[in-house]
């Protein structure tokens, strides 16, 4: 959206076709503020947006506290007296008419007080100087000019109606009042854009839950080789490579603290006692029947247990068998 005054500054005045057809657009859309009783104030090529040059693009009117204050836009009573009336916008559309066709403001001057003096004693110049329009035209804005009050065109319908009669184009009476600006807004713009997007988030959460409340598919070879308190990635890992041996439970401390609590709950595999020696071995034989003294009362060599990894040694004797069969307390005694 660009405004009128922009877009003549940059390429110069509007065809009259359009010059008129934008004007009335902005008459209409001042008729629905009078007939409420409401002055703009602030009529201006300035303060009308379009989206293009042709008149029947989309096009707003920026409201009047918001559009900017040219002077030289004012009626000859806003000079005086300093206060806005509905007068006043009729004026200022005449002004802006004139400001379309011609590409220049018709009070120009070189200051505020110049501009001032123009309005309240002079008129514009014809529009045959700048060799554009037509007598019925300039008597439109001759009307609108009038430095009588009493016998000037005032009311914004009048100057509709004359408007509307000299364009060629008939369809000028449909075309729409201009709208009202509308700025646009970032963060209600974010807003809308998060709420639009809120149905596809909340169709994936959902998706997501029944996923979780479905649980994973089971895999026949992840519960072969699942090894109880196994991290999930190892356990992932060894269920994935065919084959992979298994990590050894002490492959998968990290510190002093969990080794010891590991190292107290992984069952002991009690081995065979080995076989008394002299003295013990009598008493030992005779102890019981034949049937249960075993293998060393048939002169076989009893098999003696080899020592574990580390962590399986705990609360046991270092050395070999003779170094254990020396702290174990004699048979019969209390510990």
């Amino acid at each position: 959206m660009e405004t009128l005054a922009d877009r003549i500054a940059r390429d110069g005045p509007l065809n009259e076709l359009d010059a008129v057809g934008w004007t009335i657009r902005l008459t209409k859309k001042l008729e629905a503020l009078h007939s409420r009783g409401q002055a703009h104030g602030g009529v201006s090529p300035a303060a009308v947006k379009t989206a293009a040059v042709s008149r029947t693009s989309l096009g707003m009117l920026v409201a009047g506290p918001s559009a900017p204050n040219r002077a030289d836009f004012h009626s000859p009573e806003r000079v005086l007296k300093g206060t806005k009336a509905l007068a006043d916008d009729t004026w200022a559309a005449a002004a802006t008419l004139y400001t379309l066709l011609t590409g220049a403001s018709p009070f120009h001057a070189s200051d505020e007080d110049g501009i001032r003096q123009k309005i309240v004693s002079t008129s514009p110049a014809p529009l045959s100087s700048f060799d554009v329009g037509d007598d019925d035209l300039q008597h439109i804005l001759d009307a609108a000019f009038e430095r009588d009050a009493s016998r000037r065109a005032s009311t914004i319908t009048a100057l509709r109606q004359a408007l509307e009669s000299w364009h060629p184009d008939s369809t000028v009476k449909d075309l729409p009042a201009l709208a009202d600006d509308q700025p646009e807004d970032d963060d209600e713009d974010d807003a809308r854009t998060v709420m639009r997007q809120m149905p596809a988030m909340q169709a994936v959460a959902r998706a997501a839950m029944a996923k979780r409340e479905a649980g994973p598919a089971s895999s026949p070879r992840a519960s072969a080789q699942t090894v109880p308190n196994m991290p999930a990635v190892t356990a992932l890992a060894a269920a994935t490579v065919p084959g992979a041996p298994l990590p050894r439970a002490h492959d998968l401390l990290e510190d002093d603290e969990n080794a010891k609590t590991s190292l107290m709950k992984v069952p002991m595999v009690p081995g065979r006692k080995p076989a008394p020696s002299g003295a013990n071995l009598a008493p030992a034989a005779a102890a019981g029947p034949a049937s249960t003294r075993g293998p060393a009362s048939a002169g076989v060599r009893p098999v003696v247990p080899q020592p574990g990894p580390a962590f399986g040694m705990m609360g046991r004797a270092a050395g070999g068998p003779a170094a254990r069969a020396a702290v174990r307390p004699a048979a019969g005694a209390r510990p």
